[in-house]
């Protein structure tokens, strides 16, 4: 859910690289990378595509290592 919820913010590149690992049931790494480009890249996400990611963080019990804190200094509905 969190790769569509963010597929138009993705290169088709970046969105071949993360549905890749997603096809091959690398869900974890498929969340990763998402989370990854997104920060890496500084792109501006909403609320709904925060809680996305951070809801497969969560379902799949893993560790975000400060990708969520980062992720949510990116979000257009706190940007000034």
């Amino acid at each position: 859910m969190a790769i569509d919820a963010c597929r138009k913010l993705l290169t088709e590149e970046e969105f071949r690289e993360v549905f890749d690992y997603n096809d091959h049931s690398e869900w974890g790494l498929a969340i990763e990378s998402l989370a990854d480009i997104i920060g890496e890249k500084e792109i501006p996400i909403n609320s709904a595509q925060l809680k996305h990611i951070e809801e497969s963080f969560a379902l799949m019990k893993l560790n975000p290592e400060g990708r969520i804190e980062y992720l949510r200094e990116l979000m257009t509905e706190i940007k000034k």
